[in-house]
């Protein structure tokens, strides 16, 4: 496993970085399909983008609307909170970043 403070060199990070844009689109199509819908947060999602979009959302210390709905039906995979905790992307992070993501999922139940 990675240790969050070890951050991958700039070529390999944004390989990293493309991965997570990658599977933040993919959970936010299964949580549309599953009738979880933002459009503003399908917005930041393109713009600014997946990573940047985890940080604010992380960083604001407010619960956004779509991840209180998800969280409340149980399906924490399917918020941008449960990709910053995956093992693989978390050196995309400071590990202040992770324990806050961490923390805000264990606040609504989840124990992985």
């Amino acid at each position: 496993m990675s240790d969050p403070l070890e951050h991958p060199a700039p070529e390999a990070r944004a390989k990293l970085a493309q991965s997570f844009e990658t599977e933040a689109l993919r959970q936010y199509v299964s949580a549309k399909q599953r009738g979880y819908f933002d459009e503003r947060y399908a917005q930041m999602l393109s713009d600014p983008g997946a990573v940047q979009t985890a940080l604010d959302l992380i960083a604001s210390g407010k619960r956004h609307p779509m991840f209180l709905r998800i969280t409340a039906d149980r399906r924490f995979e399917l918020t941008i909170e449960w990709l910053v905790v995956q093992p693989q992307f978390q050196s995309l992070f400071d590990a202040g970043v992770v324990a806050a993501a961490r923390s805000r999922l264990r606040e609504v139940g989840y124990s992985g």
